[in-house]
């Protein structure tokens, strides 16, 4: 019998933050973020450099190739 339980690497974001936070708006704001657009990109920035070696994860793979060519992704005030 295999397992289909994953790693928490292999999660998409979706499954992490569903399970860890609720929503990204939950994620969002249990780091003093905002609903807002720049929230939002704050948000992701956040999320992208928990999980930028993570397989599973769309904003790690985001953050890392950024980073890679030379954009690091910066949080925005607002």
């Amino acid at each position: 019998m295999s397992s289909n339980v994953k790693s928490e690497a292999e999660k998409s974001d979706y499954q992490y933050l569903k399970e860890g936070f609720g929503s990204m708006k939950d994620f969002a704001a249990s780091y003093g973020e905002k609903p807002t657009p720049e929230g939002f990109h704050n948000a992701k920035v956040i999320l992208g450099t928990f999980r930028e070696n993570d397989s599973g994860s769309a904003t790690g793979k985001w953050y890392k190739s950024e980073k890679e060519a030379g954009r690091q992704p910066t949080l925005n005030d607002g």
